[in-house]
Formats: C-alpha cells, sequence, structure tokens
C-alpha cells in the first residue's frame, strides 16, 4: 500500500492542483532548468526536442498513476514487469536530479513486488498457469498502452510524435473519485487473501517446527499490524479528491492523525504546480573585506551557482541547505534587486540579531586531549578531501559484491 500512496499522491496532486503546464504535458520543459539540485545530465535533458519530453512526462504519469494499482495483481509477470518500468523511471530520475535518498528508499519498496526465485534463480518447471500468467501480462500492458495511445491522442506528423489529454479536468476527476474507492476495495481483498493463505500455511502446515499456537499468535499480530497500517494509509490516498474524502471513517482518520505524529504515515507530493516558468528568485550570498568593494559571491558545494562549473551527483546525500535556498534557474542569471542590507562582522545589529537566535558559537573551556584532537584533525582532513558520494557508491558497491559472491559460493 505504502508504495502505491507514495506514487500515486505524488502524480495525482500533479493534475488535482490544475497546474497548467502538467496538464498541457509542458512541465519538462522548465523541470530540468528549474529543480533545486540539478545533475550534469539536466542541462542535456533540457534540450532534449520538445516532443521526447511530452513522451517522457506520459511514460511518468503512466508509471505512477496507473501501474502502482498493478501491484495488487497476483500474478508474477505482472508485478515483474511492474518492477521493471518503475525501476527505468526511478534511473532516469537519479540520473536527471539529485533527490537524496528518496528514489533508493522507493526502489527499497519495490522490490517487494519480487519474489525468491529472482533473487537465487530457482528454476521451476513451467506449468500451465505460468504461461496463462505471461499471456495475461502481455495482455494487461497492451490494454494499457492503447489507453495510452487513446487518451492522449498519439500520433505521429513529420517525423514527431503529436501528444495531448483526450479529457477535461472535470471528467478526470470523476474517474479518480471513483478509482480511488475502487482501488482500496480491491486492496482490501488482497490483503485480506494474503492473510488467509498465511493463516492457511500456519495451522495446516504439519511440516512445520515450532509451537503452533505462537505462530498462529504471530501472524494474529502481524495481521493487526498490516490492517492499521493499511486503512491508515488509505487516508491520504483518497483525500486527494474531495468526494472519496467524504467517505473515509472518523475512526480511521483518527488513527491516522495519531500515527502521522509519529511520520507512520505521511501524505507526499512533490512540484504539485511547475514553479519557475517565468524565472525564479534566488538568494545570492557575498562577502567582501571592505564596504565599499568588490563583494565576492559564496557558491555553495552542491547548489548551482557558478555557470562554469559542472554540478555534482550527490545523490543520495542530502544538502538541505543547497535545496531550501536554491530557487532559481542556473544557467541564466540575472541580479534582479539586493534582498539584505551588508553588515560588517561586529555590527551590533548584526550580532543582536545572531544571538536572539543563537547562531552563534559559543566557546568550550573544557579540556580537550592533545591526541584525540591530532586523531580527529587527520580524520577531518582526509573527510574533507574526500568525495562523500564515491565514498557512498563504492561502499555500497563492494557490499553488492560481497553478497553475490557469498551466494554463489553457498549454492556450490
Amino acid at each position: 500500500m505504502v508504495p502505491v500512496q507514495i506514487f500515486s499522491n505524488d502524480r495525482l496532486t500533479k493534475f488535482i492542483s490544475g497546474c497548467p503546464k502538467w496538464w498541457d504535458l509542458t512541465a519538462l520543459y522548465y523541470h530540468f532548468e528549474t529543480m533545486p539540485l540539478p545533475t550534469p545530465l539536466s542541462w542535456y535533458s533540457y534540450y532534449l526536442p520538445p516532443w521526447s519530453l511530452r513522451l517522457v512526462q506520459i511514460y511518468a504519469n503512466v508509471c505512477e498513476v496507473v501501474f502502482p494499482f498493478l501491484f495488487f495483481v497476483p500474478i508474477r509477470s505482472v508485478r515483474i514487469t511492474n518492477f521493471v518500468f518503475q525501476l527505468l523511471l526511478q534511473i532516469c530520475i537519479v540520473l536527471t536530479g539529485n533527490f537524496d535518498f528518496s528514489n533508493v528508499l522507493i526502489v527499497t519498496l519495490l522490490l517487494s513486488l519480487l519474489d525468491d526465485q529472482f533473487f537465487y534463480g530457482r528454476k521451476k518447471s513451467i506449468s500451465k498457469w505460468s504461461i496463462v500468467g505471461k499471456i495475461i501480462s502481455v495482455v494487461l500492458y497492451g490494454i494499457i498502452l492503447y489507453g495510452v495511445i487513446v487518451f492522449c491522442r498519439l500520433e505521429i506528423k513529420r517525423s514527431q510524435i503529436i501528444s495531448e489529454f483526450a479529457f477535461t479536468k472535470s471528467e478526470f476527476n470523476d474517474i479518480v473519485s471513483q478509482i480511488l474507492t475502487y482501488s482500496v476495495h480491491f486492496g482490501l481483498l488482497s490483503l485480506a487473501g494474503t492473510v488467509l493463505y498465511a493463516l492457511s500455511n500456519v495451522i495446516f502446515d504439519n511440516q512445520g517446527s515450532g509451537n503452533k499456537v505462537l505462530n498462529v499468535a504471530s501472524t494474529v499480530f502481524y495481521t493487526i499490524i498490516a490492517a492499521l497500517l493499511f486503512f491508515s494509509n488509505t487516508v491520504p490516498l483518497v483525500s486527494l479528491n474531495s468526494t472519496s474524502n467524504s467517505t473515509v471513517n472518523p475512526s480511521v482518520r483518527t488513527v491516522y492523525n495519531r500515527l502521522h505524529k509519529l511520520h507512520a504515515v505521511n501524505q507526499y507530493g512533490l512540484f504539485s504546480k511547475m514553479a519557475g516558468v517565468d524565472g525564479r528568485l534566488e538568494i545570492i550570498l557575498e562577502a567582501s573585506d571592505n564596504a565599499e568593494g568588490p563583494w565576492r559571491e559564496y557558491n555553495f558545494l552542491y547548489k548551482p551557482g557558478n555557470v562554469n562549473h559542472s554540478l555534482p551527483f550527490v545523490a543520495p546525500y542530502a544538502p538541505k541547505l543547497d535545496w531550501q535556498i536554491s530557487k532559481a534557474t542556473w544557467w541564466t542569471r540575472e541580479r534582479v534587486a539586493e534582498y539584505f542590507p551588508p553588515y560588517s562582522k561586529d555590527n551590533s545589529a548584526l550580532l543582536d540579531y545572531l544571538k536572539a537566535r543563537n547562531l552563534l558559537p559559543t566557546l568550550s573551556n573544557q579540556f580537550v586531549n592533545p591526541i584525540w584532537k591530532q586523531i580527529l584533525d587527520g580524520i577531518r582532513y582526509i573527510t574533507n578531501h574526500l568525495e562523500a558520494t564515491l565514498l557512498f557508491w563504492s561502499v555500497l558497491t563492494a557490499g553488492l559484491a560481497l553478497i553475490c559472491t557469498s551466494s554463489g559460493s553457498s549454492k556450490k
């Protein structure tokens, strides 16, 4: 239920907001230029042909609006194909934008679509049910492709693909209201089927080890937790539409509000309205040894600044300061006005302002062991000259290599 909520909230909020750029399929014309922390590939993506950017937006719409509801389909080939489509979308997002660790968490949630056979490669004999499942998968995704062609009016004209929505905003809101209601019921049936299947395995499995009463009790315990999280996660999902929002039970909403305070369940949505269409303001920090100048701009480590410098890949690191202060396009910059007057470092008004907000560093009188200080200074020197993203991906790759080699040796 959590992956469905994340994808549906993220994409449906864009359409429900009524932003014209999401509706006329031109949002990606501005997205790569105005995102907070772009990557080096963002510049190249920005200059892709407009018709290809519209197709990419349609693909993202289908992956985040239609495909998540296929997570409940109990057919292996459908889930694996869905995983491949979703993984491709996440890879494209990571390559064209630094969105901290959110994409890693999403891919982690998507792993629930796979089974042990996918990871361990245990080949099973081809049964008639697996063949039927693959046929259903091909038919199902074929119907979705046909629906995309019809509802997005895809046509090839003069070596270009023309696309536009074939439905209005009011028609879309009516469809969303019905789909959200039916999806909750379908998810509840899927959860009930999974619980009954687990209970039947525990009760009727004569070859199982351990206390059967304890196994049943643990299954019931996890069922209660799963049901609690399921009903709580339906609240932000159905709240996207005013009609379906009125159907939420007050007790379920109360449980959601309490779990929301613990950040156990949340509503997710990013870039509901495409900002920066007419340019976005940015705060630039400058410093000088003299009030008369010259003034030097403070360039951040990850935020776009100097247009002559390339941008790094920082994900999954999350530079929050750079993210919050980045508010403008980065390959076209124009000075608009002065935001904050110049101050000297010993100005009384500035010192009072910083003291009132407890932003001034306080000197400590505690004794510092010189040996520990020397060790820590050496560690800081090494870490300051080491790219954090490179270190992370190196450790992650080494860990995955160890897991793969150890699993391979254990089979032998």
